[in-house]
């Protein structure tokens, strides 16, 4: 079990359950054995959530054969050309990305993911940010296991790296989610209401990302 504790000026334990990570939640003057006694109480809870877990990413997970990367929901030939050294095109209208940065290494992969959020996160945050007359103050790029979104009383947008691998239109699902709280900071109705005139579809939106979004690490 991969485990995180974090000491905070709280009354009682909480706990979070992800797929691969258990976060607890302490009050500062609970004694070690005491939370280390309250989460193996809950290890067998903890182990059926993270089955569940691990069945949704099994039953809903996106097939790529080897020499195929995710991309806007779909996959895309990666094609290895050591000449181009640093540099990456990618290529949406035939579904390719080539490279001269191996990235079927897992890191380097990584690594240019991030570099690709950050340029096209922004972009459509600004985009639709301006479309909907909804301006804000900065947009970060997070690299997060289990948040896709953040918006502070700032308004600060965060946005994981990883929805440039979820369909562009479920991104701008993401992205108006955010704008709406711009106006609403909590998730009433009225702020349903706001996400539903900035997107109507969010209902499809939300079935898609709980069927596949678990399968995207």
């Amino acid at each position: 079990m991969s485990l995180t504790i974090t000491r905070k000026p709280i009354k009682s334990l909480r706990l979070k359950v992800s797929p691969d990570w258990v976060f607890v939640s302490a009050p500062k003057h609970l004694s070690d054995s005491y939370i280390t006694k309250f989460i193996e109480s809950k290890k067998e809870w903890i182990e059926k959530v993270q089955a569940k877990f691990q069945k949704a990413k099994e039953r809903s997970s996106i097939e790529l054969k080897e020499n195929e990367i995710l991309l806007h929901g779909q996959p895309y030939s990666f094609i290895y050309i050591s000449s181009l050294k640093n540099k990456t095109d990618v290529d949406h209208e035939n579904h390719t990305i080539t490279s001269g940065i191996n990235l079927q290494n897992a890191a380097k992969l990584k690594n240019r993911y991030k570099t690709y959020a950050k340029i096209y996160l922004i972009h459509r945050a600004k985009w639709l940010s301006q479309r909907h007359k909804l301006p804000y103050a900065n947009t970060y790029i997070r690299d997060q296991k289990t948040k896709w979104w953040t918006c502070s009383s700032k308004k600060n947008i965060g946005l994981n790296r990883k929805l440039v691998k979820m369909p562009e239109e479920i991104t701008e699902y993401v992205i108006c989610h955010e704008l709406a709280h711009l106006k609403e900071m909590n998730h009433s109705k009225r702020f349903r209401a706001v996400v539903e005139e900035l997107y109507p579809n969010y209902k499809d939106a939300i079935a898609w990302m709980k069927k596949y979004g678990m399968s995207l690490q």
